[in-house]
């Protein structure tokens, strides 16, 4: 049996929110202060300007955009708001 199990995601709000916990889980961890201080996390890596093959446009336009997505994430999960 494993862990984890699978949840189908149907609508864009809990996408957004899943996108959040996901970045802030080595904050709430305690092994990073911010989430963009976590080299394995796609957080700095979407707010960058550098090439990546990640799709950091469908990412951003799901926060609306690049200000807002960065705005999202200054707060933990559960306050921000998002889902």
């Amino acid at each position: 049996m494993h862990p984890y199990k699978r949840k189908k995601i149907n609508d864009e709000k809990y996408l957004r929110k899943l996108v959040h916990c996901i970045h802030h889980n080595p904050v709430v961890a305690g092994l990073v202060t911010e989430p963009e201080r976590w080299k394995h996390c796609s957080y700095a890596t979407i707010i960058s300007e550098q090439e990546t093959w990640l799709e950091r446009e469908e990412v951003l336009n799901w926060f609306e955009d690049r200000e807002n997505f960065i705005y999202c994430h200054q707060l933990p999960p559960e306050l921000s708001g998002i889902g």
